[in-house]
């Protein structure tokens, strides 16, 4: 069952438009040679460069079907509630030398006159300066703006490009969500607004459904939206490099359908923050419920305010379409209330991260969910979990992780599993390869990570598996094998409540491997069913009971350990190492401890003999 996002919108100005496409009229004290201009245009007009300045005596509707051209040099001065109305289309294109300005007839300071009010016109403007807009009607504080998008339904839509928004008495501009995509900014100067935003209002619903694409502009802080949230239900939403969407408290990022493209560059990230980017205000996050996304080189800062959903995190991976993926590369989690991440099991295979860096967030941890429609945990596809700079680790919560056949988990070098009470990871029929190195190990442990018996641990049913610079600790047992093949090297087992290792059936290698400090036994063979154990050139010592406890009929193998005391094990051997029982073959042994890799040195209750 899809979740429901419920929306409170903040609505246009809409009862001060009906006094504003009024024609209003004010004395005016003209300058000389100024040209008085105002009410509705009847005829396509243009306004020349050698009648200018041109001012308004009331404000200029230009109603559907009419053009107004403004050539290169002119000047239109507005004052007070006079402003610009298009409903028709207006051509403004100035050049490099002779740019076309809009601006007070006090040319001074913000809120002087009313600004542009585009309500289903068009307008193209080019090599211009509109500036000292936002006189406030009716004093509605949201009508102060230069340039006041109420709606473009049906028109070409407004294209400013290198030209310059200043002075506006609050935003620099208004926009509905539902009309971003008739909106193109290029090469926009945004400076000495109150606010050097563009905002995205939901007067129409805040719901994209076409390509929209927002780009980056000198001066421009970002493009804020409103209460509520922004969501994608359609289409892609594509953020050019230096973008920044910036939310209020209680909204969010929703990819209900639609494609998230944010793809930065080092010099220019893509940036998701609050609108005061502090943790004084923190928003929702990124949302994906049946959406997707590609962010790369982004930064998502002070998200993770509780608004209600499954997890308090940044991001939110809950439902991906099939075939669609949300990528995460060379990006920064910052600040987040919550987690840094929240993913449902069922949809990991479809999270890709590389190069990220997570920092200061509330938990530096990625929570793995269960499915909210329910499920074992299962994995549907394979999945790598990779180490990433200033991440804690991965939470697992109930019911755990099954690695079903077929799919395949990959930890990467540096990644840390840990898992809730009484939740573990089972392969089950699946390959799980274990990639650490000597610097950087794969952890598995729980989430208190304090104590034995904390968690369930690794349960191998059927299956494969690989473990090369890894660590387990703190389970009840930390690995169990039963019908599976497991390769051990360069590995930490260590502080089980029970067994570090619990050999039911099928294969079992171990090479420079270290087993201690396990309640039990470090090594147990517990039945007949056809077990095959070698283990050589590793360190069995300060077990409870057994260094190694074999039941099984054939012999084990082995040979070549240290057993923490150079004359060997105790049990059916002749030292005083830790004691062996069972058809075991263990002689020679090692005099001293073997195969040791730094990391051990920094785990808890490693004794160096």
């Amino acid at each position: 069952m899809k979740k429901r996002w419920i929306f409170v919108a903040v609505f246009l100005p809409l009862l001060g438009l009906a006094l504003f496409l009024r024609t209003f009229t004010s004395s005016v004290v003209a300058k000389p040679q100024m040209v008085e201009v105002g009410g509705m245009l009847t005829e396509d007009t243009v306004w020349t460069a050698v009648n200018s300045p041109y001012v308004l005596t009331s404000s200029i509707q230009i109603p559907a079907g009419i053009t107004l051209t403004v050539e290169p040099g002119v000047t239109v001065f507005g004052q007070g509630i006079n402003g610009i109305i298009v409903q028709g289309k207006i051509v403004a294109v100035g050049t490099d030398t002779s740019p076309v300005t809009f601006t007070s007839l006090a040319d001074s300071a913000p809120g002087e006159w009313a600004g542009f009010f585009f309500w289903d016109g068009s307008g193209h403007f080019e090599n211009a300066v509109i500036k000292y807009g936002g006189y406030p009607i009716n004093g509605y504080p949201l009508s102060g703006t230069n340039v006041n998008v109420a709606g473009l339904a049906g028109s070409e839509g407004v294209t400013i490009r290198n030209s310059i928004i200043q002075g506006s008495n609050g935003f620099g501009m208004f926009v509905p969500i539902s009309y971003l995509d008739s909106l193109h900014l290029e090469n926009v100067t945004f400076t000495q607004n109150i606010t050097d935003r563009v905002r995205m209002t939901a007067a129409f619903g805040s719901t994209i459904t076409t390509n929209v694409t927002l780009s980056a502009n000198p001066g421009l802080e970002g493009y804020e939206f409103e209460y509520g949230g922004l969501i994608v239900a359609d289409g892609i939403l594509t953020l050019e490099p230096g973008t920044a969407l910036l939310s209020p408290p209680e909204s969010g990022i929703i990819l209900e359908g639609g494609h998230l493209t944010a793809v930065g560059t080092p010099e220019k990230p893509i940036t998701f923050t609050s609108n005061t980017d502090s943790a004084t205000d923190r928003w929702g996050g990124l949302f994906f419920w049946d959406g997707s996304a590609e962010l790369v080189n982004t930064r998502i800062r002070f998200a993770g305010e509780d608004v209600g959903q499954q997890a308090v995190s940044a991001l939110h991976v809950y439902e991906v379409p099939a075939g669609k993926d949300v990528v995460v590369e060379n990006s920064i989690i910052y600040g987040s209330g919550g987690y840094a991440i929240a993913v449902e099991v069922d949809n990991l295979h479809q999270l890709h991260m590389q190069n990220n860096q997570f920092i200061n967030n509330a938990m530096n941890r990625i929570l793995l969910l269960p499915d909210i429609d329910g499920g074992d945990g299962s994995l549907v596809g394979s999945v790598s979990l990779p180490g990433q700079e200033g991440l804690e680790s991965y939470e697992l919560l109930a019911p755990g992780l099954i690695v079903p056949g077929g799919v395949t988990l990959t930890m990467g070098a540096d990644a840390t599993l840990m898992s809730a009470s009484g939740v573990g990871v089972q392969i089950n029929g699946g390959h799980l390869d274990v990639m650490g190195t000597e610097t950087a190990p794969v952890q598995f442990t729980s989430v208190a990570d304090s104590g034995p018996g904390e968690w369930l641990g690794l349960r191998f049913v059927d299956g494969t598996a690989v473990f090369n610079h890894a660590e387990l600790r703190f389970a009840d047992d930390n690995l169990v094998v039963s019908n599976t093949a497991v390769s051990l090297q360069n590995t930490h087992i260590h502080d089980a409540n029970n067994n570090g290792l619990q050999i039911q059936g099928g294969a079992v290698t171990a090479d420079c491997t270290t087993f201690n400090n396990n309640g039990n036994a470090g090594v147990s063979v517990t039945n007949d069913a056809t077990p095959n154990l070698m283990i050589t050139n590793s360190n069995i010592y300060g077990n409870t009971n057994f260094g190694l406890f074999s039941v099984y009929v054939d012999q084990v193998d082995a040979r070549n350990n240290w057993w923490g005391d150079p004359t060997g094990p105790a049990g059916i051997g002749p030292g005083g190492g830790d004691a062996i029982q069972g058809n075991v073959l263990f002689s020679p042994w090692q005099t001293e401890a073997t195969c040791l890799t730094s990391y051990l040195l920094y785990l808890p209750n490693v004794v160096t003999p």
